[in-house]
């Protein structure tokens, strides 16, 4: 049975992602929840609060997503090794999960929407959209493609070009997918061909096959 601390994450995520966060008042998550104003700071100091509780659920399934694929997803020089080991179909399965938890996890999507809608209204919840969403994600993929070797004909690319000529077009098409819910079977068709064509451009070559 769902506790009332986690009714009051859930449905504060909902409206946070359906309005904004600075649209949404504690009074009006408590209506949701069922319970009155002085109830819910039994369990939650103030908004920010449960806003960090989101933040915090949100870092541990992450996690624990990394760990069911076999990343460590801390550091992407040291999971370099697993992506060097891997076909492209295997890429693509990897892509496709990691695509179909970003897009539907409720705390993943409501987070990513929140952000995106207050981004302009609140420079710290742009940032952390900046962070969380395209630094943290090219920080990583730039270690790993720096931690590979090159490939034998070479691409003439910095290993930071390449993450992002990885990872911008699959979080172009997760950003049109939030949107527009009905494009994700074309989707998942792009990032089939984008997934085949870079492993055949860098990793197969890395390889030698």
């Amino acid at each position: 049975m769902e506790s009332t601390r986690d009714k009051i994450i859930r449905q504060a995520l909902q409206l946070f992602a359906q309005k904004g966060y600075h649209a949404v008042s504690v009074q009006e998550i408590a209506r949701a929840v069922g319970i009155r104003a002085p109830s819910l700071y039994n369990h939650f100091a103030s908004k920010q609060a449960i806003f960090d509780a989101i933040i915090d659920e949100m870092t541990e399934t992450y996690h624990k997503q990394a760990a069911q694929i076999g990343l460590g997803w801390q550091s992407g020089s040291q999971d370099a090794a697993v992506f060097a080991s891997i076909g492209k179909e295997q890429l693509l399965t990897m892509v496709n999960g990691l695509f179909s938890w970003f897009l539907h996890d409720p705390t993943v999507s409501g987070l990513r929407r929140m952000l995106t809608l207050s981004q302009f209204e609140d420079k710290e919840l742009g940032d952390l959209l900046t962070k969380l969403y395209i630094e943290d994600p090219l920080y990583y993929q730039e270690q790993l493609f720096a931690a590979m070797p090159p490939p034998k004909n070479g691409t003439g690319h910095s290993p930071r070009t390449l993450a992002l000529a990885f990872y911008a077009p699959i979080y172009f098409l997760l950003l049109r997918c939030d949107r527009e819910p009905e494009y994700e079977v074309e989707a998942r068709t792009l990032i089939a061909e984008h997934v085949h064509s870079f492993s055949k451009t860098f990793f197969e070559q890395v390889r030698g096959n």
